[in-house]
């Protein structure tokens, strides 16, 4: 029924509103979402244990299988420098990359690489700045502004070890709704 309610909603107003209980339970889904992230084992794990601590241990193993992966590179890039960027892709969501942020110790032009290695690898999608006052919208692209988004919501959560225990409560609260 909610997803039959959030599909008839309209922002204009010329359907009924979302109503206080549909917005409570569909930010209920939202906060699990964002928590779990939609990585198919992940998502797997997280309908059959109900277990935000199990979720995260996953989602912390699957990052750690990527990790082992960067031995694959070291002809490269140094697999260390890359595991530094990745975390660095987490810790500047949101924001535009920025080379500086990722290491002292570490050259723009190694940063350049290790990222577009990542990008390439699909761990994460660089969008490029554009002013985009006309067609084609590439035409006023800068490349010197870029965000990096990683490819999951769960995997950033693993990368920065936030605690899955905060989100336990809409597990609980979740629990004699889904079963």
């Amino acid at each position: 029924r909610l997803v039959e309610r959030l599909r008839a909603w309209r922002p204009s107003g010329d359907s009924a509103d979302l109503g206080g209980v549909a917005h409570d339970h569909a930010t209920t889904w939202w906060t699990r979402f964002v928590m779990t992230g939609g990585m198919p084992a992940v998502v797997a794990a997280d309908c059959a244990a109900d277990d935000p601590r199990a979720v995260r241990r996953l989602q912390s193993d699957l990052v750690a299988t990527y990790r082992d992966d960067f031995t694959k590179y070291a002809g490269r890039v140094d697999p260390l420098v890359l595991d530094t960027v990745l975390r660095s892709v987490a810790l500047q969501i949101g924001s535009k990359f920025v080379y500086s942020q990722v290491g002292d110790d570490v050259r723009h032009a190694v940063v350049r690489r290790a990222l577009e290695l990542l990008a390439r690898a699909r761990l994460c999608h660089l969008v490029t700045h554009s002013a985009a006052n006309g067609l084609p919208l590439g035409g006023e692209v800068n490349e010197r502004l870029r965000k990096a988004l990683l490819l999951d919501v769960g995997l950033a959560h693993a990368l920065l070890s936030t605690p899955a225990a905060p989100a336990a409560s809409v597990w609980e609260r979740m629990a004699p709704r889904v079963r």
